[in-house]
């Protein structure tokens, strides 16, 4: 008797079915499209419903000017050189087969991951993702409480806990790790540090 694939299996050649139909680049197999996921990206992804939104950036070898509709509630919520962050229901990614030479295709979380990470942040990780930069990024995470082993949760997924004072911590991550941070269920807020001026300076 042959075993029955696991629940994730499942999903992750479900997405490659769905990206190779969308058009991402000559696909055959699923193969190829599959190539523009990491491996945390297809484990991200396969968390998320079809009846439910996504966090989603894609990166062309040009600018992306013409979308597809993204369904009921899908927006562009940033633009940052030959790349589109998308918040869009997962049962929208077929929209995108209008969309040419993408050249990668990033998860960043579901729909909660848009209310996680203010704007000024998500537009500076954009702009990370776009130039393929993998610097670490400095930013403050607020979480809903202060515990023993903050600092250690937030090293777990890659992140540099670099302070924390109660519960909020500075941290410098690079982009996939602060999605692994994004996902943390008592976190309240990734935010840009915030620059304080002396009296007399503009």
């Amino acid at each position: 008797m042959r075993s029955r694939p696991s629940r994730s299996a499942r999903a992750t050649f479900a997405l490659a079915a769905l990206f190779c139909v969308a058009g991402f680049g000559g696909c055959k197999d699923g193969s190829d499209v599959m190539s523009l996921l990491d491996g945390p990206s297809r484990t991200r992804l396969a968390g998320i419903s079809g009846n439910e939104s996504l966090l989603f950036s894609v990166t062309a070898g040009h600018p992306i000017t013409d979308l597809p509709p993204l369904g009921d509630n899908g927006k562009i919520l940033g633009r940052s050189g030959n790349s589109v962050l998308l918040e869009m229901p997962r049962a929208a990614l077929l929209r995108l087969e209008e969309v040419g030479g993408i050249k990668r295709a990033t998860v960043w979380g579901d729909g909660e991951a848009a209310r996680r990470i203010e704007p000024a942040l998500r537009s500076r990780v954009l702009e990370a993702l776009d130039a393929d930069d993998r610097t670490p990024i400095e930013f403050l995470a607020t979480f809903r409480e202060a515990v023993p082993d903050l600092r250690e949760r937030i090293a777990a997924g890659g992140a540099n806990p670099r302070t924390v004072a109660g519960k909020v911590a500075t941290v410098t991550a690079a982009p996939d790790a602060i999605f692994e941070l994004m996902a943390l269920p008592d976190l309240v807020r990734l935010s840009r540090p915030r620059v304080l001026r002396t009296l007399g300076n503009p």
